[in-house]
């Protein structure tokens, strides 16, 4: 019988605890990682790049710049 199941935000834990239920079950798993970033994510990563970052002493000088 095969199974495929599908895993968002998966960590290392997560993978790790799935090898070892197949290895206790001696079933055959096969991990496939999507490495596709969200169209957001680039955008992000490349603003960071530039530079195009605010960075704050604390979180209440992000809040109050966020307020106004």
């Amino acid at each position: 019988m095969n199974v495929n199941l599908s895993v968002e935000n998966a960590n290392k834990d997560l993978i790790k605890a799935f090898k070892n239920m197949a290895k206790a079950s001696g079933a055959k798993l096969t991990i496939k990682q999507d490495k596709k970033m969200s169209e957001s994510l680039k955008q992000t990563i490349k603003e960071v790049r530039q530079g195009k970052v605010e960075k704050f002493k604390d979180f209440e000088s992000y809040k109050k710049a966020m307020d106004s």
